[in-house]
């Protein structure tokens, strides 16, 4: 699976900041494998992450997981994103 990170940056600047997490960010992504991405959003709108999520699709032609990142989530998934994502 190749990535183009020029495409998915263009895409974040203009939609918001947002982190790759997981196994594509650490280079054990393989074919067929789904993207991880983080995405920072005070208050999103309801359709934000559906968005996000469908335009990743998209542009990169995998499955996309987005997850949002909240002060209150779970201490040990924020130490896995923190531990592997890559800023984008």
């Amino acid at each position: 699976m190749h990535i183009i990170p020029g495409n998915l940056r263009k895409y974040m600047r203009e939609n918001t900041e947002k982190f790759g997490i997981g196994s594509v960010a650490r280079g054990e992504q393989y074919e067929g494998n789904n993207i991880d991405v983080c995405v920072e959003i005070d208050k999103p709108f309801i359709f934000t992450l559906v968005y996000i999520k469908e335009g990743l699709e998209k542009l990169l032609k995998c499955p996309v997981d987005v997850v949002r990142l909240r002060n209150n989530m779970d201490e040990l998934l924020k130490m896995y994103i923190n531990r592997d994502r890559i800023y984008v």
